[in-house]
């Protein structure tokens, strides 16, 4: 079981909320989330004082392979919130990919037009000489 993993469990089995841990320890409720969703690890004494929150020693918070022993009711829903987590990193790939690939689709029709803007010369009213204009001029781009 990985570190994450016990700090839900260890939490639930105390009743305790993410909040409450997280004034417990005096940090944010967020760094609290971090750590379950292992997103960030606790700070060596955040560790310390986790164990003596949920009365374990910080090797049973470390070790991989040792079990905390959480009931089925526990690890189904420490499975349920890390799902969830994962199910919002999913979401926000989704739409930042969607937020890019409009602005692509935007800048592609902005180019494409740009392109489009030809002035038309025929039609202006001017002067021929002979067949011949009188000014030779050149355009450049």
């Amino acid at each position: 079981m990985s570190l994450e993993e016990k700090m839900i469990c260890l939490r639930k089995e105390k009743g305790l909320s993410q909040l409450e841990v997280a004034e417990a320890l005096n940090v944010s409720r967020q760094a609290v989330s971090r750590w379950e969703r292992g997103s960030a690890l606790p700070a060596a004494e955040n560790l310390r004082r986790l164990s003596q929150l949920y009365e374990v020693s910080v090797d049973v918070l470390l070790k991989e392979m040792e079990e905390v022993s959480p009931t089925k009711a526990e690890e189904g829903a420490a499975e349920e919130t890390l799902g969830k987590n994962r199910g919002w990193t999913r979401r926000w790939l989704a739409l930042a990919a969607a937020v890019i690939l409009l602005l692509g689709i935007v800048l592609a029709i902005w180019i494409h037009k740009k392109d489009q803007d030809v002035i038309d010369l025929t039609g202006l009213p001017g002067e021929e000489v002979d067949g011949v204009p009188r000014t030779k001029f050149t355009l450049e781009w």
